[in-house]
This record gives C-alpha cells, sequence and structure tokens, in this order.
C-alpha cells in the first residue's frame, strides 16, 4: 500500500517516471497553481503536452476541491489539469501507479474528453477508476462517513 499524504504523491511521481513519463514540478507549480507536477509526455507518444496534477488521498474535500477549481480556471499554468484522488486501499506498487497512468492517457487521448479541461479522478481500492465533474462534486452534500 502507499503511503498517505506528501509519500503517494512523490511515490507516484516516481512509478511515472519509471514507466517512461516527463513530469515538471516546483514550489511555483505547487503554491500558485496548487499543481503537485505536470506530465509533459508520456511513453512512446510523441506529442507534448501539459496535464496538472493534483494528488490527495483526502476523499471528498470540498474545500480542497473548490481551491483547486478555482486557481484552475482563474490562475491556469496549464491547458488541462486533473485532481486525482487516491482511495486508501489504492497500491500504486501492485498496479495503482499503471492505472493512474491508464487514466491520464485516456482522459488526453480519448475524444470523449476532449473539451474538458478540469475534472477529478479517482481511483479506487479496487484498482478501478472513473472521472466526475469537479464542480457537481463541490456542490453535492457531503459523504456520510
Amino acid at each position: 500500500m502507499f503511503s498517505p499524504g506528501l509519500n503517494a504523491e512523490d511515490r507516484l511521481q516516481t512509478l511515472l517516471e519509471r514507466f517512461g513519463c516527463t513530469l515538471i514540478e516546483g514550489p511555483k507549480l505547487d503554491h500558485e497553481h496548487k499543481l503537485d507536477f505536470v506530465v509533459s509526455s508520456f511513453p512512446q507518444v510523441p506529442r507534448l503536452f501539459h496535464l496538472g496534477i493534483q494528488v490527495t488521498t483526502r476523499l471528498d474535500d470540498r474545500e480542497k476541491q473548490a481551491l483547486f477549481l478555482k486557481v484552475s480556471r482563474e490562475n491556469p499554468a496549464v491547458d488541462r489539469n486533473l485532481y486525482l484522488e487516491l482511495e486508501a486501499g489504492a497500491n500504486l506498487e501492485k498496479g495503482g501507479g499503471f492505472l493512474v497512468l491508464t487514466a491520464l492517457a485516456e482522459f488526453l487521448h480519448n475524444r470523449m474528453h476532449a473539451n474538458e479541461t478540469i475534472r477529478g479522478l479517482r481511483i479506487t481500492s479496487d484498482l478501478k477508476y472513473y472521472f466526475y465533474d469537479l464542480a457537481q462534486a463541490i456542490a453535492l452534500p457531503a459523504p456520510l462517513s
């Protein structure tokens, strides 16, 4: 299982780089744009892009989601952004990291997402994923614990 918090972000970055992705990170991206890192290329794909990623293990955190959405709309550093939630049981080392890569590739290359600039993405503990409308999620009542 991955470690919570910052360790999850670092572990995911390490895995994506090991898979052959090129990542950009830095304090300005983190503090001003609320992006943990930007993916700029995939392995075996010659096209460059800039996909901003915010990683969290705090599920359904409306305040964090709202801040990410606001900053992504008002002060965009990149054209497309994902708010990535990792459920506690999602094991990055045993398929979860590759699943994230798969979801990122789908977001960029599936025509279904062509007009979406900001989305939520959840990786579940049973290693499934789904995209969701971040603005709609923020407006929903908080889930029961």
